[in-house]
């Protein structure tokens, strides 16, 4: 199986080739920024658990964001996908 991550990657090189000139600040890593990533993979320097923790708290950060910024009168939708 291939990481959607990983699937951003192989994309945003070439993507990068081609426009980095054109917007050098959105194309200043060589590889797509993982830090902001939300999806529970397992990288190569963490277990399983510390994979999930970090997701669940990402999660708990996502919610809380949308919670302080989003407008009371509006609702809002979350999309889970899970792939086995």
């Amino acid at each position: 199986m291939i990481s959607y991550s990983d699937l951003a990657d192989f994309f945003y090189v070439w993507l990068r080739r081609t426009i980095k000139e054109i917007y050098p600040d959105l194309f200043s890593t060589i590889v797509t920024p993982k830090a902001q990533d939300g999806g529970r993979f397992v990288s190569f320097n963490e277990t399983n658990e510390e994979s999930k923790e970090r997701f669940l708290a990402g999660l708990a950060e996502a919610f809380v964001n949308i919670k302080e910024k989003m407008n009371s009168e509006y609702l809002y939708h979350i999309l889970c996908i899970q792939t086995i």
